[in-house]
């Protein structure tokens, strides 16, 4: 049975890692170079009192690899050494975060690699967005129950609508925006057992299936990490998520896309 890090040893963690503002001058920390998107050892050069936020210098102890062989960083950038870091396993879901702590999106661990450093796959997204971040970067998935109510006020059967997109064109003196009206889209079937019937293409079988519970990540504002939802396929095995818009509207967004149907009740 595998062994997991609480998850409040975590928080301690990342908190006691990128909070610290007390360093001095000949502390032996954990630097973020930012060109190599890597932590390496170095020791703090400079105060720099002058800035505001303040700032360290940080001296990498082998310059090798690096492009500057010092560093003026933020508090979010130095690190003690030695901090034993959370495990994440194969295939593990997990949200993901920018070096400056600010949340970036839900993914799925792919590769473990040296130097507590994990590649992740992120939801819905093709091959080309993996990247290998450091385990500071990664916390586990947040949870949302099927009981929530924002999972429950997308049960029912929907009218969906393709939103239109505005084009430009130009007639050689003026710049228009010109915006259509949308189309009606196949109907949608949410049920409280955990299932769904989507007649996402007119004249087609519809698409069958069983949906998951999809959290939002705490400080995203926009986007399908934004809300609470769920998340199912279409027929082209396309992941959407689902999520209430108003009283008795949802939306439908495809994940990495950006693509959205907007979805009335049928009563």
């Amino acid at each position: 049975m595998r062994k997991l890090i609480p998850f409040c040893l975590f928080i301690l963690c990342v908190h006691i890692c990128s909070a610290q503002t007390n360093w001095k001058v000949g502390d032996k920390v954990e630097a973020f170079d930012m060109y190599n998107n890597t932590w390496s050892n170095g020791t703090v050069s400079i105060v720099l009192t002058d800035r505001t936020p303040i700032q360290w210098r940080v001296t990498f102890d082998d310059p090798k690899g690096h492009t500057f062989e010092y560093l003026s960083l933020t508090s979010a950038q130095i690190r003690a050494r030695g901090i034993k870091a959370p495990t994440f396993q194969l295939n593990q879901r997990v949200d993901v975060y920018y070096t400056s702590g600010d949340p970036k999106g839900r993914a799925t661990v792919i590769e473990r690699q040296p130097n507590g450093r994990y590649k992740v796959h992120y939801d819905g997204c093709g091959a080309y967005r993996d990247e290998s971040v450091d385990w500071s970067q990664v916390k586990p998935e947040s949870t949302v129950s099927a009981s929530d109510p924002d999972i429950k006020a997308t049960l029912g059967k929907w009218a969906m609508f393709v939103y239109s997109y505005p084009n430009t064109y130009s007639d050689g003196n003026y710049v228009y925006r010109v915006y259509g009206t949308g189309a009606k889209a196949p109907p949608l079937q949410i049920n409280a057992d955990g299932t769904y019937t989507w007649y996402d293409e007119f004249n087609k079988p519809p698409v069958k299936g069983n949906w998951a519970t999809h959290a939002k990540i705490a400080g995203v504002t926009m986007g399908t990490e934004a809300v609470n939802g769920i998340i199912l396929k279409d027929s082209h095995n396309v992941y959407w998520k689902i999520s209430k818009d108003r009283q008795d509207h949802i939306e439908a967004r495809m994940l990495c896309s950006g693509q959205t149907q907007g979805g009335t009740r049928i009563k």
